[in-house]
């Protein structure tokens, strides 16, 4: 997993670290590891903390970030389903 992310994230942006980290809240993963399935989030916004306003009534991404996402995700699950 680690391996196809870091390569996913070296598209757009090569030579930036991949670490990982644990995000306070509830995702819908809950219902995947009660049962023994192993879930991961894996994320692929860059945003200031101050421009974050997650769940909130001016959530929000910055255009410049919807295309590299894009090559993101693709990568990805192009990556994990071979």
């Amino acid at each position: 997993m680690t391996a196809a992310i870091r390569r996913a994230v070296a598209i757009d942006y090569p030579g930036v670290p991949v670490t990982p980290v644990m995000a306070s809240g509830a995702s819908d993963s809950m219902f995947y590891r009660a049962h023994g399935v192993p879930s991961y989030g894996v994320g692929m916004l860059f945003i200031k903390d101050s421009d974050d306003f997650s769940h909130g009534l001016n959530e929000r991404t910055p255009v410049m970030n919807v295309a590299p996402a894009i090559r993101y995700y693709r990568s990805l699950i192009t990556d994990l389903s071979r």
